[in-house]
């Protein structure tokens, strides 16, 4: 018979210094990208600049939003074991 218990929530784990890595990496590549573009176009220098801040938005979006969800996760599973009938959470004691 297949077993109806659901196991543990599976998470994406990554050290913040990887993340910070390919944060770093990916941000001078698109700065490298930028130049090239400005130099061989001879585009407008500020809307190149406002480009790089919008680029660079985005990303800080994305690595807040990485630690929201993580804090989310560990909150949820948390309240969960606090709440569970059979743990050894707070709602058992009653």
């Amino acid at each position: 018979m297949p077993d109806d218990k659901a196991g543990p929530p599976s998470r994406l784990v990554v050290e913040f210094r990887w993340l910070a890595a390919a944060g770093a990496i990916i941000s001078l590549a698109l700065a490298a990208t930028l130049v090239v573009t400005t130099r061989s176009n001879g585009s407008d220098v500020l809307a190149t600049i406002a480009l790089a801040l919008a680029i660079l938005a985005f990303v800080v979006q994305l690595i807040v939003f990485i630690v929201q969800t993580t804090a989310a996760s560990q909150q949820m599973l948390q309240s969960a074991a606090a709440v569970r009938p059979d743990g050894d959470g707070a709602e058992s004691d009653r």
